[in-house]
């Protein structure tokens, strides 16, 4: 990521193709705005995690209670797109520093 805002301060993220990084996962979860879709994520793992009054419960960086998934937006917060936009940088910020640290390891 070069930068994320224009030169007006619009949002307008502008990307460098020649950093190309690839991050092997087992399941990714595209999120479009709309309200959670649980059945993504299955009846056994939906009553794995601990919930809070119909919300997922996270932590400060959005990790949930198993450990491998972050979550930001509707599905811990409701619909408020500031909140989510923030949740969402948080959880970035998250995963950047767990595979950092795992690129280090290896």
């Amino acid at each position: 990521m070069l930068s994320i805002f224009d030169e007006k301060g619009r949002f307008a993220p502008s990307y460098d193709e020649s950093d190309e990084q690839i991050h092997l996962g087992s399941m990714v979860v595209e999120a479009i705005g709309q309200s959670g879709n649980l059945d993504l994520l299955g009846e056994e793992l939906t009553e794995a995690l601990e919930w809070n009054r119909g919300r997922l419960k996270v932590d400060e960086s959005g990790r949930a209670s198993e450990g491998w998934l972050w979550a930001a937006g509707d599905l811990v917060r409701g619909p408020d797109v500031v909140s989510a936009v923030a949740d969402g940088h948080r959880v970035a910020a998250s995963i950047d520093e767990l595979l950092t640290v795992q690129e280090k390891v290896v």
